[in-house]
């Protein structure tokens, strides 16, 4: 029998843990995805940027940023997936699918939350420097689905 700690999180599941770490935390389930929306900031002098997780049932989840973004339309803008203009978010790319740093078996509070935090701060930083420090490597379009 697997280990509690390596069996897949229900949505339920990630909901109470997530709003007992986030209490203001917005969640909004439909049938087969759970969607919340949480206030971020990655450091005490940064702004606020309300942050979309979306997760399917199926274990999938996306990761979207909106707010006031700089430089959405910058060829180089890093890390990223998709980019809405229309609604000033972009899907942020946290870790590498094809790599399992990601699966259903983890805590979103303790993994895809902090990682956006983590995003965000290296975001920043980009707007200053124009230059990623937060390291990592970027899936091509062709070796992952997202």
């Amino acid at each position: 029998m697997k280990s509690s700690s390596l069996q897949k999180k229900t949505l339920p599941q990630q909901c109470l843990a997530l709003k007992s770490q986030f209490p203001n935390a917005k969640v909004q389930f439909n049938r087969n995805k759970m969607t919340i929306k949480l206030l971020l900031q990655p450091t005490e002098l940064s702004r606020e940027y309300l942050c979309e997780f979306i997760v399917e049932r199926s274990g999938r989840c996306t990761v979207w940023v909106s707010g006031d973004m700089k430089k959405l339309n910058a060829v180089d803008f890093p890390h990223k997936y998709k980019v809405d203009m229309k609604n000033k978010k972009v899907q942020v790319c946290l870790y590498h699918p094809s790599k399992d740093e990601w699966n259903p078996t983890h805590w979103l509070k303790d993994s895809l939350v902090p990682w956006t935090c983590e995003w965000l701060l290296f975001y920043e930083l980009w707007l200053s420097t124009g230059e990623w420090l937060g390291g990592g490597e970027h899936p091509s379009a062709e070796s992952v689905q997202v």
